[in-house]
């Protein structure tokens, strides 16, 4: 059985590490002689790669199995920064109410496949900061939500395809300017800023061998900058191929570019027969449902800040709450339409008037939760509706025939006349206006 695997892999490292014990280990490793961290690392590599050489077949194959719910693969920067106003793992406390998983790539494997590269001080604080991750994500693994995959899986099989798209985005005009790779909106950089930015990296963390082996500190920038982004969002397309998930972020960077590079490459890889004309058409609507529901995420979710882990995913699996069934019913529907062929009219219509009921009446339960998670948690002004409503991945044909539908009606007379709550709505009524959904690619 699968079931369990990562969850396992997780509990090991962070046991062999002593990590789960508390905070104090990580100062103890801050402080370990040079050598001593050294084959604290070793271990920690062997331990890594004994994992998924053993198990990797099993959780792919687990995962392609899995239909209960919606699944997702994760692009980008799992955490955020540590900030105090804001969770580390507030994308998985947001995506942990809708998604039954969600698929990352494994913190530790690609540094430790890389460690050579680093200076010792930077390896370090590298492998401190993996460590963080799985323990701050350990809740959502212990829960079985969160898979993790190793970048090597991917690389290894398409390691040539994944080159040569490359090379020829670091050649193209477009991925090589501020309308491409060279802008991180998560940043806030661009152009030449951020060109520097990644230099000033590279000068703090790789050693200087590394260095030398790529043509000096400007052509490793350059690297990094154009070629390194165009093998992440390889890693996520193919990963979301794999595990045949739906590719989500929440970082407007590897969104834009994921778009750019999908949008692009679809057709090279259904010429040389690594992806079928079908899977294509699947991937671009998911990753267009996706990709609207970051761009119309609800803004006011401060309620989600105030449950532990725990009680986020008590609300979203217990049965007494109308959440699991309505995720549940809702990821049917949207696998039923993705299925059929909607080249009739009349059957579109038919099947959103259909879905639209569905919807209505599961809406209606949520609502009546909402004081018995308030009691229950003691959370003031939790609005399911708006979470629900925010990460709900519509299929793209749907989400804009929903527009002209009694459901937008439904949700502003039980929303009543609280302005946050209408974000969602105005912002796909304006989308709809402007011709964006049509334009997301």
């Amino acid at each position: 059985m699968a079931e369990g695997l990562t969850k396992r892999y997780f509990e090991e490292i962070l046991d062999a590490t002593g990590v789960a014990k508390g905070v104090k280990r990580l100062y103890e490793i801050m402080r370990m002689p040079e050598d001593e961290f050294k084959g604290f690392v070793e271990d920690i590599k062997e331990r890594v790669i004994a994992h998924y050489k053993k198990n990797i077949g099993q959780i792919v194959k687990s995962l392609q199995r899995y239909e209960e719910q919606p699944k997702a693969f994760h692009l980008g920067r799992i955490l955020h920064g540590f900030q105090e106003e804001v969770p580390a793992d507030w994308f998985i406390r947001k995506a942990a109410l809708y998604y039954g998983k969600v698929v990352i790539r494994d913190p530790l494997e690609s540094t430790l496949l890389s460690k050579n590269a680093y200076a010792t001080e930077s390896l370090r604080g590298l492998i401190i900061s993996h460590l963080v991750s799985l323990r701050t994500l350990w809740p959502w693994t212990e829960a079985g939500i969160i898979e993790a995959l190793p970048a090597a899986l991917i690389l290894t099989k398409l390691l040539e395809t994944i080159s040569k798209i490359a090379d020829e985005d670091y050649k193209d005009e477009v991925w090589a300017s501020t309308k491409g790779a060279l802008k991180d909106e998560d940043l806030g950089l661009e152009g030449g800023a951020l060109v520097q930015y990644y230099e000033r990296f590279i000068q703090e963390n790789y050693n200087q061998e590394a260095i030398d082996e790529y043509g000096g500190l400007s052509n490793l920038a350059r690297e990094v900058s154009l070629r390194g982004p165009s093998i992440n969002i390889a890693l996520g397309f193919f990963g979301s191929v794999l595990t045949d998930s739906s590719p989500t972020t929440d970082s407007r960077y590897f969104w834009r570019l994921f778009g750019i590079w999908s949008s692009k490459r679809a057709e090279l890889l259904v010429k040389e027969g690594l992806l079928s004309e079908e899977t294509w058409i699947k991937m671009r609507n998911e990753t267009i449902a996706g990709r609207v529901w970051q761009g119309l995420e609800i803004r006011e979710l401060g309620a989600l800040m105030k449950l532990s882990p725990k009680q986020i995913i008590k609300v979203r699996d217990d049965s007494k709450y109308s959440f699991k069934s309505f995720r549940e019913d809702l990821a049917k529907e949207v696998r039923r339409i993705e299925m059929e062929k909607l080249g009739d009219e009349g059957e579109i219509k038919s099947i959103i008037s259909e879905v639209s009921s569905d919807l209505n009446k599961e809406a209606g339960k949520i609502k009546e939760d909402l004081s018995k998670i308030r009691q229950e948690f003691g959370v003031e002004a939790i609005d399911l509706l708006d979470i629900v409503f925010s990460l709900t991945p519509f299929p793209f044909d749907l989400l804009a025939d929903l527009l002209a539908s009694s459901i937008v009606d439904y949700l502003r007379d039980i929303r009543g006349q609280k302005e946050r709550s209408g974000y969602f709505l105005i912002s796909l009524e304006k989308a709809e206006k402007q011709g964006i959904l049509s334009r997301l690619f």
